[in-house]
């Protein structure tokens, strides 16, 4: 479910990577430093908001590779 929160200076937020690569092969976690920085620019925000971070490969997905993106607030 998608909500709609303005994150403030002092919010500390969790990201989670849920992957489903195209093989066994794919390298899941080389591009972790990358997506925080691009969705902290994107949000207008410092990406040391992110306190946490969680990346699990959920299943083998030939036809449909994705990361599935999921930005929690840490209370």
């Amino acid at each position: 479910q998608n909500q709609s929160y303005r994150v403030h200076k002092s919010d500390r937020l969790c990201i989670s990577l849920a992957i489903y690569p195209p093989s066994l092969r794919a390298d899941t976690d080389g591009g972790l430093k990358l997506t925080k920085d691009a969705v902290a620019k994107g949000m207008n925000i410092n990406d040391r908001q992110f306190w946490s971070d969680r990346i699990d490969r959920i299943a083998i997905d030939k036809n449909n590779p994705r990361c599935e993106l999921t930005i929690s607030l840490l209370t």
